[in-house]
Parts: C-alpha cells; sequence; structure tokens
C-alpha cells in the first residue's frame, strides 16, 4: 500500500470484527503476489 493513494475494500462481513493490522496485513500481501498483466506489444498504441 502507498501513501496517498485511496483503497476500496468490498469484503464478506466477518471482516467487520477484523483488526486494522490484520487487515492492512492481508491487502498487502494479496496485493504483492497478485499477478502482473502484460499487454502483448501488438495492441500497445503507438505514435507515428
Amino acid at each position: 500500500m502507498q501513501p496517498g493513494h485511496d483503497y476500496v475494500v468490498v469484503a464478506r462481513r466477518d471482516v467487520l470484527t477484523a483488526s486494522f493490522e490484520k487487515l492492512t496485513g492481508e491487502l498487502v500481501s494479496r496485493i504483492e503476489t497478485r499477478p502482473k498483466h502484460r499487454r502483448p506489444e501488438t495492441d500497445r498504441s503507438r505514435k507515428v
């Protein structure tokens, strides 16, 4: 998580009772381990 950024969390009801430390730890872990999507070179716009 980065300073100056806002995050919206959509979660199940049981998350409402989770501690802030546990919630942020889980979010950081999931954000860091998500696959990075890259577009193929042919789909990128090019300036002419």
